[in-house]
């Protein structure tokens, strides 16, 4: 038996099952390897980013979100760099503006006698009337009326009073009106509802507002009697320059009440009032107000305006009553804003009782509204109402751009007689348009060198990861303007022989001996231009009199500890400090004149005497919060 051929037969067997099993191993590994590239492939093409627009945005989350999934695991296990940006109030409560309120697109004119939706609308003396007594006598339950435009004439709603046994919703929908009028009582059988509508002006009761815009006259943009809901919806462009001569009045809104109708069960909610200043001696009524809350002809009761920008007129709001017959009861402004455009003050100094104000507070940051991608352009909104040029630094995905946003005028700068801008000059509602395609957008406000979220918008629903120093390097601020932003710290004098000092942290410290200056509206506190930072007063010892106006409308300050050196508060001192709550004196005081404590809140005052020294100080009239708060009489020190 030859041993070595058999050897050698074996051997060669045995490379040959070796050679096979090589080859399909290799031929799996391959199919395999193959099968892995087509499905990366696949991935990568279902990443492409995906062009975002406002009409089809819900359905590329959707698509998005889907095509996605695969790579969640992955993503789960990633490491982000950076701090999650979270949402702010103005994120989940976005800022009404000229671009989200109002009607939009191609509407159907209604010019004269018409039947839509089978209410038959007829023209008459002038008006476009919806009469469900001699016409429309088949119609109830709900109406909708959408894509409409009636502004050609005033809608006038007729015999509402009149129909019994019927119940009748008018729904309107992207509808443009001149003017809308119907009746002033609460009415069991007709209500309203407006959705994405615009108006010249409204007048009349039972209705509900949501995203409207008011505006475009030298009329009031709505006036509310009973159960008038407003949401979302903002009020601009009131007297336009070529009416200054005209005895023109307006207000955003105007409460008065009628003989037959109270204000009542009136909401206004995150709505926003970008409302000129008006002084004009050609008119009766020569201040108006974004709020003009001012009963003449019947009481007003449970009236809430919350979540809201204010911005303008001559005080922004009045609330109060003109005949002291008439009183206002369950009247709340809560979480309000208020901006620098206003001719006097924030506030007008009468207030009437049973009205609270809680966060009530001056504007100190940027703010944006409106945020969109079009495809080419981001587009962000961003209005100032602060009397500082501000700086926004917007943030996306393709890199950081920083803006400087000019202030907002205000004072004496809005008097009749000097101004001739109107309100399309001042700083709101700027389109900042930033060339790229993002996936989010964040915006800060960076004037005082730190970085404020004023804003976030994420496209595609996935977190934001965001490094930050939180400091911001003034001189790298290409588009900062010539003149310096004004700085926060300034002093001088107050009195013969008493000091002013305002430091950045923003406490007022009045400093020296004897008697403080007077001022008054034509020359006021040269603090006042600095009032939205001001947060304490500091009197020291040896000031014996607080000069009239010295602290007007300082809305930030809290309490107050007056010396025990001080002898007299003059008229209007502190009014209008709308956020004091707490007061300590002495003795010593034995003169405060008339509204030196009008429109305050206080709630407690610390009184260093007895009893009977407090019922021997003089005064004056309208200082009914010093009646009405908590005293605690701490005996002579």
């Amino acid at each position: 038996m030859n041993t070595h051929v058999d050897s050698e037969k074996g051997l060669k067997i045995l490379c040959t099952i070796l050679l096979s099993v090589f080859i399909i191993i290799s031929g799996v590994f391959i199919a395999s390897k193959s099968a892995y590239s087509e499905e990366k492939e696949t991935l990568t093409e279902s990443e492409k980013v995906i062009e975002y627009t406002e009409e089809n945005a819900s359905s590329l989350v959707n698509q998005r979100d889907s095509f996605l999934e695969p790579q969640k695991s992955i993503d789960n296990n990633y490491e982000q760099e950076g701090t999650q940006i979270a949402p702010s109030d103005n994120d989940i409560r976005v800022i009404p503006d000229r671009y989200n309120t109002g009607c939009k697109g191609d509407l159907y004119r209604i010019n004269g006698d018409k039947t839509i939706n089978g209410v038959s609308i007829v023209y008459s003396g002038g008006n476009l009337v919806f009469d469900f007594y001699y016409r429309n006598t088949n119609i109830s339950g709900t109406v909708v009326i959408e894509n409409c435009d009636f502004s050609d004439y005033s809608v006038v709603i007729y015999h509402e009073s009149a129909i019994k046994g019927r119940k009748i919703k008018l729904v309107f929908k992207n509808c443009n009106f001149s003017g809308f009028r119907n009746g002033r009582p609460e009415s069991d059988v007709f209500s309203y509802e407006f959705y994405d509508c615009s108006f010249v002006g409204f007048n009349g009761s039972n209705a509900i507002f949501c995203n409207c815009r008011f505006g475009g006259s030298y009329n009031d943009g709505i006036v509310p009697f009973s159960n008038i809901t407003v949401k979302d919806s903002y009020f601009l462009d009131f007297a336009p320059t070529e009416s200054l001569t005209n005895g023109l009045h307006s207000d955003g809104t105007q409460m008065y009440g009628y003989s037959d109708s109270k204000v009542q069960n009136i909401i206004f909610s995150n709505c926003r009032f970008e409302v000129p200043a008006v002084l004009n001696t050609g008119c009766t009524s020569r201040v108006n107000a974004c709020i003009m809350l001012q009963l003449e002809f019947n009481d007003g009761d449970n009236i809430k305006i919350e979540d809201c920008i204010i911005n303008g007129g001559g005080y922004s709001i009045y609330a109060w009553s003109k005949n002291d017959n008439y009183k206002l009861t369950n009247v709340i402004f809560k979480n309000i804003k208020i901006g620098d455009a206003k001719l006097y003050g924030d506030i007008y100094p009468r207030v009437g009782d049973n009205v609270e104000f809680t966060d009530v507070v001056n504007q100190d940051l940027l703010y944006v509204s409106s945020v969109w991608n079009d495809g080419e352009y981001t587009h962000v909104i961003v209005s100032n109402d602060t009397n500082t040029d501000r700086i926004i630094r917007v943030v996306t995905g393709a890199g950081s751009y920083d803006y400087v946003i000019k202030r907002c005028l205000g004072g004496d700068e809005l008097r009749y007689d000097n101004f001739n801008k109107d309100f399309e000059e001042f700083p709101f509602d700027i389109d900042i348009q930033i060339k790229a395609d993002a996936d989010y957008v964040i915006c800060f406000d960076v004037t005082n060198g730190y970085e404020n979220q004023i804003r976030y918008v994420s496209f595609d629903g996935n977190p934001t990861y965001y490094n930050s120093n939180n400091i911001v390097d003034m001189a790298s601020t290409e588009l900062l303007p010539d003149e310096e932003i004004k700085t926060a710290i300034i002093e001088g004098k107050c009195g013969e022989n008493i000091s002013y000092y305002l430091d950045k942290d923003g406490s007022l410290i009045i400093d020296g001996i004897g008697e403080m200056n007077n001022y008054h509206s034509q020359n006021p506190a040269p603090w006042m231009e600095y009032s939205e930072i001001i947060i304490s007063i500091d009197i020291s010892e040896g000031i014996t009199q607080i000069g009239a106006q010295s602290f007007r409308g300082l809305n930030k300050v809290e309490s107050i500890d007056l010396p025990k050196s001080l002898k007299c508060i003059d008229a209007n001192a502190f009014i209008g400090c709308y956020g004091l709550k707490t007061i300590k004196f002495y003795s010593g005081v034995k003169n405060i004149k008339q509204y030196a404590f009008h429109g305050t809140n206080l709630q407690q005052c610390d009184y260093f005497g007895s009893e009977e020294d407090w019922e021997s100080i003089i005064i004056g009239t309208n200082n009914e919060s010093l009646f009405t708060c908590k005293k605690n009489y701490l005996g002579k020190e």
